[in-house]
């Protein structure tokens, strides 16, 4: 903040600030109050220092216009007109500057109005830097600043009116979540680079960037306020050479000792509002006893990863450089600067921007579903990933995300091992057919060695040759080999050989001989087999199960 906006000065005789009236609960109550006046809060923001010469021979008295018929000053709040413009509530009070809530009738919209207490009308040079900030703000037409939209100025009274933002200022936010997802941090750096950009290219320096400074509207978007103290080359300077003037807490090392500043100080402060949305904190902690902006000039950052470990190293690197006490080794522009952020926010992000930046205040409290549902699709607002880490709860630590996947993988290991087990230890086929489901069929009757019995096949069937183990097969073999889904025992001429599967072939002597194929839970099956001298038979079967009621099924 300015002189205007409640600031600290280095007068032999200041006047002591007004204390701000509360302001409503509703955190969107006090958007611009820090601009214009910070009212209390949980955590002071940083107050504007500013070093000023008791007397400037340069300076302009203020301009007098007649609009005392249009200022009452001894009507009641509500019922108070500024010019045009009709007041409806206060939104905030500081030391020298008191913002209101009002309307515009004629285009039916609402503006803020800023100020300037009575009392400072007639210092000149604090008067002339309240006209100064409107004059500037006013030729900043950028979507990431606020607009100015009038200056109205009497004998005793000094106006500026503003666009009105719905919305809070980063410090409330950071007041309520130290810090900011990566994300959301990034989105936000870069729409305010985006405004210094545009204010650089035209040779206006804020001088004053912080978390208070900045709004973040109900719709996402980031603006950067307060040009009370900023530098205008198309104005003459108020501030003599050699003193400082900023927030100490956010100068640069060549604002604090009064040198000449450029662009490059408002990527100083850049730097130090990234770094504090990441971290929870500044890189030059305030300490009682020693002065930040001695440890800023004499000392070097806290190492961003070492209070925030988990932060990108894109992140880290932007904000390294923007920090580098010398200039020169900064960013040579604020496009290259925007350029970084932008390339961080396109990689990193799932979403529109701004959209991220609406879900992000609804998952904090400080707009409602329904308002997001405009912006934001149905199925990110109900994310609850995106919610836990836009809330500030930490992820759960790697060994509780490890837990399950270990678990599943030792109880799946032991069923492979116990299958295992199983298939070694247990004559499967046979284990399963002593628990048959449907009563076994008999066994069909051994085939006859004696050349005269009749084949088992009925009248007509071939002869079947002698059945033999095949261990036991003298002279010339032939062999079969025997495939069975989903398992059967193997009777070969009646006599049981295996239960398949099996990988060895079974040797059998040339000739015709019966295969039966036998599983309590499937139709019986019998093939008769040509084998040849030195032939392989194979022998693929899918049997058939049984119906339930025991009946037979077809073949």
């Amino acid at each position: 903040m300015d002189a205007m906006d409640g600031s600290t000065k280095l007068d032999p005789s200041p006047l002591p600030p007004q204390e701000a009236p509360p302001l409503a609960a509703n955190p969107f109550a006090g958007l611009l109050a820090e601009a214009q006046g910070k009212p209390s809060k949980k955590k002071a923001a940083p107050s504007t220092l500013v070093v000023r010469e008791r007397t400037h021979a340069d300076t302009p008295a203020p301009a007098e216009l007649d609009e005392a018929d249009t200022i009452d000053q001894s009507a009641p709040l509500a019922h108070r007109k500024v010019g045009p413009y009709r007041i409806l509530d206060e939104i905030g009070s500081g030391g020298m500057a008191v913002v209101h809530k009002a309307s515009q009738p004629a285009l039916d919209r609402l503006v803020a109005i800023k100020e300037l207490r009575a009392e400072y009308m007639h210092d000149r040079q604090i008067a002339t830097r309240f006209e100064r900030e409107a004059t500037s703000m006013a030729t900043l037409q950028h979507g990431n600043i606020v607009h100015v939209h009038d200056f109205i100025r009497t004998k005793d009274a000094a106006f500026i009116v503003m666009e009105h933002v719905d919305g809070i200022d980063l410090f409330d936010v950071l007041a309520d979540s130290a810090t900011l997802p990566a994300d959301v941090a990034a989105i936000c750096a870069l729409q305010v680079t985006e405004g210094l950009e545009y204010a650089h290219y035209r040779g206006i320096v804020h001088r004053d960037i912080k978390p208070s400074n900045v709004l973040i509207s109900r719709r996402g978007e980031v603006k950067i306020m307060d040009f009370g103290i900023a530098r205008d080359p198309g104005k003459s300077e108020l501030t003599q050479v050699g003193l400082a003037v900023g927030t100490p807490a956010y100068m640069a090392p060549e604002q604090i000792r009064g040198d000449r500043i450029d662009f490059r100080t408002d990527i100083f402060a850049v730097g130090i509002v990234l770094y504090e949305m990441l971290a929870g904190s500044k890189p030059w902690p305030e300490e009682s006893g020693r002065s930040v902006t001695v440890k800023v000039l004499d000392e070097p950052p806290v190492a961003l990863l070492k209070v925030c470990p988990a932060a990108p190293p894109e992140l880290v690197r932007i904000v390294e450089r923007c920090l580098n006490k010398d200039p020169e080794a900064r960013y040579a522009s604020t496009f290259e600067l925007r350029r970084d952020l932008q390339r961080y926010v396109q990689n990193a992000l799932f979403m529109d921007p701004r959209g991220r930046m609406v879900l992000f205040l609804k998952n904090r409290g400080f707009v409602r579903a329904t308002e997001a549902r405009t912006f934001v699709d149905a199925e990110m607002i109900n994310d609850p990933l995106t919610a836990r880490r836009d809330a500030g709860i930490p992820p759960p630590p790697p060994q509780l995300l490890f837990k399950p996947l270990a678990i599943a993988h030792a109880v799946a290991f032991a069923i492979i091992l116990l299958t295992g087990l199983i298939s070694i230890w247990l004559p499967f086929g046979e284990v399963l057919a002593q628990a048959p489901t449907a009563p076994a069929p008999p066994p069909p009757p051994a085939a006859s060695a004696s050349a005269s019995e009749p084949p088992t096949g009925g009248p007509g069937a071939p002869r079947l040759a002698a059945a033999a183990p095949s261990a036991a097969v003298q002279g010339p073999t032939g062999s079969l080999r025997v495939v069975v889904d989903p398992w059967a025992r193997v009777l070969v001429d009646g006599r049981y050989h295996d239960t398949t599967p099996f990988a060895a072939p079974i040797k059998l002597a040339p000739g015709t001989h019966r295969v039966s194929l036998r599983n309590p839970y499937c139709e019986p099956s019998d093939r008769i087999i040509e084998v040849s001298e030195g032939q392989t038979v194979d022998l693929k079967v899918a049997l058939i199960p049984r119906a339930l009621d025991g009946r037979r099924g077809a073949r």
